[in-house]
């Protein structure tokens, strides 16, 4: 009988190994592959004028929204307020919303995540 829990264990330990290594692929994957286009930098900007008290402006002074997503500009405006990077604080955000609204989907229409196929 012990035998049979051992080898349950075992599969659970393999379970959590396999599922840290792909957690761990799909990390690198996004890291070495991530890219910034032409919008973003005109909101980092932005994000680092608000940051730094001068308000929620592309140039100091002029009062022209230049963002064209005020939410994302404030997830991105505390992010640089906490960590002062904007590579990392960009990329980790837009890797991480997909897989929150999946998440808060499934469990909002009752569906295991783990049968939808998004693990």
């Amino acid at each position: 009988m012990q035998d049979a829990s051992r080898t349950g264990q075992r599969l659970t330990d393999w379970t959590q190994v396999t599922l840290l290594a792909l957690i761990s692929l799909y990390a690198f994957t996004v890291l070495r592959t991530a890219w910034l286009c032409d919008d973003v930098y005109i909101t980092l900007r932005t994000v680092a004028n608000f940051v730094h008290g001068h308000g929620p402006n592309y140039n100091i002074g002029e009062r022209v929204q230049a963002y064209t997503h005020p939410l994302w500009m404030f997830l991105l405006s505390l992010n640089y307020f906490l960590f002062r990077e904007t590579f990392l604080t960009t990329i980790a955000p837009s890797a991480a919303a997909p897989r929150t609204a999946n998440g808060w989907g499934s469990s909002r229409m009752g569906v295991s995540l783990a049968r939808t196929g998004a693990f």
